[in-house]
């Protein structure tokens, strides 16, 4: 839970300033099955050093992540695109950008982005564990 906590802080820190608008629907070129499982998701907010934390996502384009976000996804090609909500703060939330890979999302070697109000505030990918 302090790893989940921890990821997400940035999601705290900066909800006041929040304007960009979650996903309005879902779409796919990319099967959803393929995107959906399991993951060990990696986020480098504000070059403070990867944590990690557990992600969940289905394939009705949903999902969560511990404790309390939840996802919203959509793929164009082979490229994703997530926002995280922090559920206590309806507010407060963050939109990743990156790559379906055959291992996952991105890759340590070449990571997506997590962007807050337009702004890039940190570097991210996921192993798919199921």
């Amino acid at each position: 839970m302090r790893r989940a906590a921890l990821v997400f802080v940035g999601l705290l820190l900066v909800g006041p300033m929040l304007v960009a608008e979650p996903l309005a629907g879902a779409s796919s070129h990319v099967r959803p099955s393929v995107v959906a499982g399991n993951y060990t998701f990696y986020l480098d907010y504000q070059n403070t050093g990867y944590e990690a934390s557990g992600l969940l996502l289905r394939r009705n384009h949903t999902g969560n992540s511990p404790p309390q976000v939840t996802v919203q996804w959509s793929t164009t090609g082979r490229h994703i695109t997530m926002v995280l909500t922090y559920r206590p703060k309806p507010g407060n939330y963050a939109t990743y950008t990156g790559v379906v890979t055959e291992a996952g999302l991105n890759s340590l070697s070449n990571p997506g982005t997590m962007s807050v109000a337009g702004t890039v505030e940190g570097t991210w990918y996921a192993v798919k564990t199921t």
